[in-house]
């Protein structure tokens, strides 16, 4: 949901349909689950979530992806590393085997410099598909010479592209495209004309069904009395992240960011710092929900620092940030014990906009 949200928001949650009436009956009976002692934050031991941030919430830039499946050369470019050349022989580009340019001068690790970490994975993902593409094997995205591309080129990579992605699939990679070769003419590497030609390429057109799903209300039932069974440190931050993620629709991504402070008990507010865009907002909870986050708040205790801690093995809470990774996959392991059908966080996103626009909010 995009825009700053309202201060009617809270009266428009409570207004929700069925399926929140429903969370928030689930969510109030919450309080007579005992809470669990010794919640003092630990500062060493086994994680149960998986990868995570450090407590600054920095993002270290992932390995090139490689994809699933056995890719073929462009048609009229060779699988050889070093060059490429058409089906009668002629060369049409010459490729170094390893970039010589340094990172500074790279348009590559300049571009994805420039992204919000989350958007920077993804994009970098998009870079490491179309390398791959292109050679017909997984390679760095950072050493391969983009302002090499010419027009012939990026015109034979976005058929292939459109041969084996969706539109959509397909439009954002060559948006990652277009912003590494405008890092290039930035850094003179080419031509203000070599990039208006590279960079002529026209979008897919095309629509397909969007992914994902939106969660009825006894599967929001089923999850929330699958947390509430676990009376550990662990159940404690579950509910309250369902809570979170459904009750206010928040983007994973804005969860792990959330610090205590953000969160106020008197009027359940919660503000949203640096969201999509970079923008900042503010957003209410039912009385529900916001019931479920006091409780962690109660069992996590008031040490400054990350709203959602991850419980190592020995059930100790740990001084670092959750990552959106760990979210999801918290909700993989929820879902499975509640034997739910696949769903992602987005989802609850989903779910929480589609029970808004049902009640009959305008958003």
């Amino acid at each position: 949901m995009k825009g700053r949200a309202t201060k009617l928001l809270n009266s428009l949650i409570n207004s929700q349909g069925k399926s929140y009436q429903m969370l928030q009956t689930e969510l109030s009976n919450t309080s007579s689950i005992s809470r669990p002692q010794d919640a003092k934050p630990q500062d060493t031991g086994p994680q149960d979530t998986g990868p995570q941030e450090d407590f600054a919430g920095a993002t270290t830039l992932e390995s090139p992806s490689s994809l699933s499946g056995q890719y073929q050369p462009l048609p009229g470019i060779s699988s050889n590393p070093d060059t490429y050349s058409t089906s009668r022989g002629t060369q049409l580009l010459a490729i170094e085997p390893d970039s010589t340019l340094p990172l500074d001068h790279n348009p590559a690790a300049i571009y994805l410099a420039s992204l919000r970490p989350v958007g920077r994975r993804g994009m970098q993902r998009a870079l490491a598909a179309m390398v791959e593409t292109i050679k017909g094997a997984p390679a760095d995205p950072l050493s391969f010479p983009w302002h090499n591309l010419r027009f012939q080129h990026t015109q034979a990579l976005r058929a292939k592209l459109a041969e084996r992605y969706r539109p959509a699939t397909v439009n954002h990679m060559l948006s990652a495209l277009r912003g590494v070769l405008s890092q290039a003419e930035n850094l003179g590497l080419i031509s203000a004309d070599d990039f208006r030609r590279t960079t002529k390429i026209k979008g897919i057109r095309g629509e397909t069904l969007p992914k994902g799903r939106a969660l009825a209300g006894e599967e929001l039932k089923l999850l929330l009395k699958c947390c509430q069974k676990d009376t550990t440190l662990k159940g404690f931050r579950d509910v309250a992240l369902v809570a979170v993620l459904y009750g206010a629709g928040l983007r994973r991504s804005e969860v792990v960011k959330l610090d205590l402070k953000d969160f106020d008990p008197k009027d359940n507010s919660i503000k949203v710092r640096s969201g999509k865009g970079g923008k900042d907002r503010l957003t209410y909870l039912g009385q529900g929900a916001g019931g479920v986050v006091s409780e962690w708040v109660s069992a996590r205790g008031v040490e400054p620092g990350p709203l959602f801690l991850p419980v190592n093995k020995a059930g100790k809470l740990m001084k670092r940030r959750l990552s959106d990774q760990a979210v999801l996959w918290v909700l993989e392991q929820r879902g499975k014990e509640a034997g739910l059908a696949h769903f992602s966080p987005h989802d609850m996103r989903r779910t929480f906009i589609s029970d808004l626009l049902d009640a009959g909010a305008d958003i």
